[in-house]
């Protein structure tokens, strides 16, 4: 079985971001093995339905890149020439399984040094006022605030540039109840509160990534994940283009689709 998914892996590598090739191989590699469709979700944090009124992952990213984007393969979105590829939440790097440039993790728990523009495209109107930056390291560490968030909705402002000297860093965002972190045992409920796509298709030279925050809820312990609370866009180095990354098959689940990880400098 190993041997079917690093095949489809290195040849992803090889094929550059000719992503539909590299996902047909991988699916058919899952199937090949299992013959199970759910297994193309496996490591993906669950996007609740968003309740009446509150933005979704699809209209979110119709309004910030225009087009209309519709679910492609379970996680990943589409315009047609824009791809939103959704970077696994909970996979860890554990396997013996190869990969081009994989940094600390095959998540986007954990971010690796790079110099960053971030830009908050949206906020939710309940949690105005929202710092946003990073927490240094993959452990410990205070919370750098870069800027914060003025406004409401898709009328908001808020940006700024970062290259964190530690090597690795969490994204993180704070509200009334506490940081909000890339990490989930960072968090006050130790849950997943960030989500994060890859966009491909822009035109840029560098990398483009949307990172998506959920919050606590009204009490701080009911939060409801929905991820749609605030969104910030990061944008790599345009000096700075990494290969595209593979993610891993454990445990013996095949993970379907090959997924995007956060990149570092070469």
């Amino acid at each position: 079985m190993q041997a079917w998914i690093l095949w489809a892996s290195k040849l992803r590598v090889q094929c550059g971001r000719s992503r539909k090739l590299a996902r047909a191989l991988a699916a058919a590699a899952a199937v090949a093995c299992l013959g199970l469709a759910t297994s193309a979700r496996a490591g993906f944090s669950t996007i609740q339905t968003p309740l009446s009124g509150n933005m979704t992952q699809p209209a979110l990213l119709d309004h910030i890149y225009g087009g209309t984007f519709t679910l492609e393969d379970g996680v990943d979105y589409t315009n047609g020439t824009i791809t939103a590829v959704r970077i696994s939440d909970t996979l860890p790097n554990t396997s013996s399984l190869s990969y081009d440039n994989p940094g600390p993790t095959a998540t986007d728990q954990i971010w690796q040094d790079n110099t960053f523009q971030a830009t908050v495209e949206y906020s939710s109107a309940e949690y105005p006022s929202t710092p946003f930056g990073y927490i240094p390291g993959s452990s410990g560490g205070t919370f750098t605030p870069l800027f914060t968030v003025s406004g409401s909705g898709y009328a908001v402002t808020g940006s700024g540039s970062f290259s964190p000297a530690s090597g690795t860093f969490r994204v993180a965002a704070v509200n009334h109840f506490g940081d909000l972190s890339s990490l989930p045992s960072d968090n006050t409920d130790s849950q997943d509160h960030m989500v994060t796509y890859e966009i491909d298709g822009t035109g840029g030279t560098g990398d483009t990534y949307l990172a998506l925050f959920t919050d606590y809820g009204n009490s701080g312990s009911d939060a409801y994940f929905d991820y749609q609370n605030l969104v910030v866009q990061l944008q790599t180095n345009s000096s700075s283009v990494p290969e595209p990354g593979s993610l891993m098959i454990i445990g013996g689940v095949a993970l379907g689709l090959l997924k995007r990880i956060p990149r570092r400098v070469r």
